[in-house]
């Protein structure tokens, strides 16, 4: 029925994804590898005309381990890939956009970022994820783990999260965590990694990596000996 200026209420209508939910009024697509969602109606205020959104991105990679001239390093952990979302039932979170989207009637490629492939031993920083796309809405990958490396580095890499710094036995120095929310974009999309260090008397922790609302946990380079999850 028309509303009282004589506007008759249409709402978005759309196809597409692996999987279609339909909830009351929410019918959600979901795509887990790249596909297009195909907008057939774009609503109208009297209806709706906006959509929805949940954009994440791939997981960093753990950095990798290994040992030189008696030095155990061990890897931090990948982080999380960037997190980005609109959605009318949690408007006080700090995370959530404060709007979504208006679309067109047209197709609108989308993106699913991979994780990072992991590290083997011996080597360096654990791959970055990659991003995911829809829209104007773009979650960069979780930066990966810091790894491996010489003299006494080893940071994580920035990312949607950032990526632990890797840990030590012979460095007393910390290996800081990737910068998260980078590309930086508000609300933030990710946090950033913890720094990696050295326990008592000869323990190895590698920084955690960074979650989409909590930064990794930090090594302490003289008191702790393991990360927990950002």
């Amino acid at each position: 029925d028309a509303d009282a200026t004589g506007v008759v209420p249409t709402w978005v209508a759309a196809s597409g994804g692996n999987t279609t939910i339909t909830c009351g009024d929410y019918k959600v697509h979901v795509f887990t590898g790249p596909g297009t969602l195909c907008v057939s109606c774009a609503g109208n205020p009297a209806g709706s005309d906006i959509v929805e959104y949940a954009v994440v991105a791939g997981g960093g990679a753990s950095g990798g381990y290994g040992s030189s001239g008696g030095c155990y390093q061990g890897g931090g952990g990948g982080g999380a890939g960037g997190f980005r979302s609109y959605t009318a039932l949690t408007p006080a979170s700090p995370i959530n956009a404060p709007a979504g989207l208006t679309v067109s009637a047209s197709p609108y490629p989308v993106t699913v970022g991979g994780g990072g492939a992991p590290a083997v031993c011996n080597t360096n920083t654990g791959a970055s994820g990659s991003n995911s796309v829809f829209s104007t809405i773009t979650s960069a990958g979780g930066g990966g783990g810091g790894g491996k490396n010489s003299p006494c580095n080893g940071s994580g890499a920035n990312g949607g999260s950032g990526g632990g710094g890797r840990g030590s036995m012979c460095c007393q120095t910390v290996s800081t965590g990737g910068t998260g929310n980078t590309p930086s974009v508000s609300p933030v999309q990710g946090k950033d990694g913890g720094s990696g260090g050295k326990g008592p008397p000869n323990q190895v922790g590698g920084g955690a990596g960074g979650g989409a609302v909590t930064a990794g946990v930090d090594i302490s380079p003289v008191t702790q000996n393991y990360g927990a999850s950002g």
